[in-house]
């Protein structure tokens, strides 16, 4: 009870009233909640002071990341979660630690992937005051996921190298040579690669979506259709099983059941959802609904946040002016970059709009194992950039950059 005459105030559904109001009902606090308020409360400094390195738990997360990003040539800024282009920290919170730290850099050119844990160095300290980190297999593969995206595979294979011994029963690091030889675009020698590591290891999910990666690039695409159902009947919410089917649907003109695997947001959100996106407007691209498709191209071009994607987006409008008859325009929309579907494309608008010098030093840029070097060759025979005949039409061009677009959009 209150005494007569105290002004206190109780608190009254959400809000406060004064004793003897008629027109509410009074909900005084419970002895608990008394008891509660009544503790003496500590501030995050006190309590850090008490556990040993406390602090630095807090304060030097984002600084290992830093470091190692900047040592890869990844430039990388503190920013908010919703900042795509800074860096974004997963926090374990029952244990008050962070488990994972996804950077995305955009240097002007790509959104690079850095995705480390706090256990990336090893056991020994990032830099004098950091706290010394435990082992695992996920920094190491994190680390070598950024080499990769880099291009500086000599250094990924170094690591790899260095890193079996230590990490024997991991398949994630098993299938490191296999994505190694996928980026030197040697399939075959990659299949096997694939295979030996599902033999070892039958349930390795990434091994086995490398493997259907692989068949779509040697022209197998109903095997790794069956491959991708597999998948999906093991983990029917896997994006990337989900992904990867919609496009081999999409490149088999399986488009009824390549829609149902494609639905997402109205504004698009996550990378996944942009993907989505764009393998819908891929679609409605290769079913002849260019108004449509147009549409979401231009809409992706503008908002999209993650920049190869963006530069998937203008590849693929501009193979639509191209087929539209307009090289000139998409000249001014394509945004190459080595590596990419994109710098195929690019080559293809200038060799279009008789531009030869520029479509002849774009051609000599593209590495000889290049994904798609057999495409490039060929744009260069038909608009007759070098001195060879053209061994194939005009239409398997359009194909194969669709078949080239699919692939990196998944």
């Amino acid at each position: 009870m209150v005494a007569d005459g105290t002004r206190s105030r109780l608190r009254v559904r959400g809000r406060s009233t004064r004793r003897g109001s008629s027109s509410t009902c009074l909900t005084p606090r419970t002895t608990q909640q008394i008891r509660w308020l009544q503790t003496p409360r500590r501030s995050h400094r006190e309590e850090d002071q008490e556990r040993p390195g406390g602090q630095q738990h807090r304060h030097g997360l984002l600084c290992p990341l830093k470091d190692v990003a900047h040592g890869l040539g990844v430039p990388l800024t503190t920013a908010s979660r919703r900042d795509t282009s800074g860096v974004q920290c997963r926090s374990n919170l029952p244990q008050r630690r962070c488990t994972g730290l996804l950077g995305l850099s955009d240097n002007g050119q790509d959104v690079c992937r850095v995705s480390v844990s706090l256990s990336l160095y090893g056991g020994h300290c990032a830099t004098p005051g950091h706290m010394e980190l435990r082992i695992t297999p996920a920094p190491v593969r994190g680390k070598f996921d950024v080499l990769r995206e880099i291009g500086n595979l000599d250094e990924a294979a170094k690591l790899l190298d260095a890193s079996r011994a230590r990490f024997p029963d991991d398949p994630a690091l098993a299938s490191s040579h296999a994505e190694l030889l996928e980026g030197k675009s040697d399939w075959l020698s990659a299949l096997s690669a694939y295979d030996g590591v599902i033999k070892n290891f039958p349930r390795a999910f990434g091994a086995r979506l490398g493997r259907a990666r692989i068949l779509r690039r040697i022209n197998k695409a109903p095997d790794a259709l069956e491959t991708y159902s597999s998948l999906l009947a093991a983990q029917p919410y896997s994006a990337a099983a989900q992904l990867g089917k919609a496009a081999t649907l999409i490149e088999l003109k399986d488009f009824a059941n390549a829609e149902k695997l494609l639905q997402h947001p109205h504004t698009p959100k996550s990378l996944v959802d942009w993907r989505k996106h764009l393998l819908m407007a891929l679609m409605l691209q290769a079913r002849n609904e260019n108004k449509k498709s147009k549409s979401m191209f231009e809409f992706g071009m503008r908002k999209t946040p993650f920049v190869k994607i963006k530069r998937l987006y203008a590849a693929a409008f501009a193979r639509q002016k191209l087929k539209n008859g307009e090289p000139s325009v998409a000249v001014r929309v394509v945004d190459a970059e080595p590596n990419e579907v994109s710098n195929v494309v690019r080559l293809h608008a200038l060799a279009a709009s008789g531009r030869k010098e520029l479509a002849l030093d774009a051609w000599g840029r593209i590495a000889s194992n290049d994904a798609n070097i057999e495409l490039a060759t060929e744009i260069a025979r038909r608009f007759r950039v070098i001195d060879q005949l053209p061994r194939h039409d005009l239409a398997w061009i359009y194909n194969v950059e669709e078949r080239a677009l699919l692939l990196e959009a998944a």
